[in-house]
């Protein structure tokens, strides 16, 4: 689509790109503006996407060898012929409300070819107040009450940032968009204070606010769409009750194109980003110096716990309760050695390597030196069954019981165990064990 004010030169899709910025130069003493992106792909770094000539410093000759220079696709600047908009004694007043029916029919838009000081030469078609009118009833930029579409009407038009609701308050509502011969217009549900502006003739005229195409939230395009009104004093258009939006909340969009939308979604990242980063980073350096005040404090306290000598006093309540700490594990380990001291002498006893009577003993050599007493385990063999456990001769059982305590004797004066004993003594009185070989 042309520009009303610029020659345009596209020298790359920018479908490809996502528009980050612009800047100026010149060329033979003439300003250009060139559009800059980066590729979607990741690619690469930001490359040239389009020049914009302004057309009332470049004619469209020198605009286009400029383009075909840089192998670009060139579009000349819109040109249409510039019409007078005078003003007359006679404009399209509302209606002054000399009855109090809910809905008042205004005619709020017509086509035509306009020239605005900002905006440039535009027209609005017929055809655009068609899709105007079906837009609005699909909801397409309106509103839903609880009835319908509607869309908002203001006393004038306020600025952006201006929170006073006696400046942004609704003077009405538009609930129906009729298309007819002569151009747009719409049912309005003013509110009371509207309907005393008018009567009393403090407001005379309506302003329409428009986009020529506008997109919604998923980005998707929708053409010319109504966007509401203002009532005001100073109609632009003096051809019927009708001035065009000049403010930041609602404005008509000049042949907005995708690069430039692009441009403005992408300036508006960067903003959201920046801010992102500067909470982010005032809240590190908020805990930042949260934990420097902990450190400190902590610091602090342990100055107060240690002495200048370097020793660490303590209560005499806290050294007992060391103490009891201590003497409780050095029990609880006590307790666990016995325990497997016993449990391995158990085990012995059942192999036959011991008999049941050195159970103590055996335990105490056991508890003195572990590793030495599984090792004699290891080596000594099963003791024979006429020293063992049972017998058919109740004499001869209690005769072996009584070698037993002698051998046992021997090894307890001698300090040796019970097998080195029977040893010993079966060298030294060898018809002792006769009657048990």
């Amino acid at each position: 689509m042309p520009y009303p004010n610029e020659h345009a030169c596209r020298l790359v899709d920018p479908d490809k790109l996502k528009i980050v910025g612009s800047e100026e130069r010149e060329h033979e003493g003439k300003k250009y503006r060139i559009i800059f992106g980066l590729p979607k792909s990741g690619e690469g770094g930001s490359v040239e996407q389009a020049y914009r000539y302004p057309k009332d410093i470049w004619s469209k000759e020198q605009a286009e060898k400029h383009c075909k220079d840089h192998n670009g696709e060139f579009e000349p600047a819109r040109e249409t012929e510039e019409k007078e908009t005078r003003e007359t004694s006679v404009y399209i007043r509302l209606n002054e409300m000399e009855n109090d029916n809910k809905l008042v029919e205004v005619k709020i838009l017509y086509p035509d070819e306009f020239h605005h000081k900002a905006y440039g030469k535009f027209r609005v078609t017929k055809k655009d107040l068609e899709n105007a009118v079906k837009n609005f009833n699909a909801g397409i930029g309106a509103v839903k009450d609880s009835e319908s579409w509607v869309l908002p009407g203001t006393y004038e038009h306020p600025m952006s940032g201006i929170s006073d609701p006696e400046m942004t308050k609704a003077s009405g509502w538009i609930r129906e968009l009729i298309l007819k011969e002569d151009g747009l217009y719409a049912k309005i549900e003013f509110t009371n204070k509207a309907k005393e502006y008018i009567k009393n003739k403090e407001f005379k005229f309506i302003s329409p606010v428009f986009e020529e195409n506008f997109i919604d939230e998923q980005g998707q395009e929708h053409g010319f769409t109504l966007r509401g009104f203002g009532l005001t004093n100073w109609p632009f258009l003096k051809k019927g009750q009708v001035a065009i939006a000049l403010n930041e909340n609602y404005y008509i969009k000049i042949n907005e194109t995708k690069e430039e939308k692009q441009m403005q979604d992408q300036k508006q990242e960067i903003t959201d980003e920046l801010k992102k980063l500067t909470d982010e980073l005032s809240e590190k350096v908020k805990r930042l110096e949260e934990l420097e005040t902990e450190n400190k404090k902590l610091k602090e306290e342990i100055e107060k716990l240690t002495p200048k000598n370097g020793e660490v006093k303590i209560t005499v309540d806290e050294l007992n309760a060391l103490k009891k700490g201590a003497e409780a594990g050095i029990e609880a380990q006590k307790k666990l050695a016995l325990m497997e001291a016993e449990a391995l002498v158990d085990d012995a006893i059942k192999a036959r390597k011991i008999l049941p009577s050195q159970k103590a003993q055996m335990v105490q050599m056991a508890l003195s030196d572990r590793k030495w007493f599984e090792e004699f385990l290891k080596n000594t063999p099963p003791l024979p069954i006429e020293l063992g456990e049972k017998g058919t001769d109740g004499d001869a059982v209690d005769s072996s019981e009584k070698l037993v305590k002698l051998i046992e004797k021997y090894a307890a004066e001698k300090n040796i165990s019970f097998i080195e004993a029977k040893r010993r003594m079966k060298s030294e009185n060898p018809d002792l064990f006769k009657n048990y070989e």
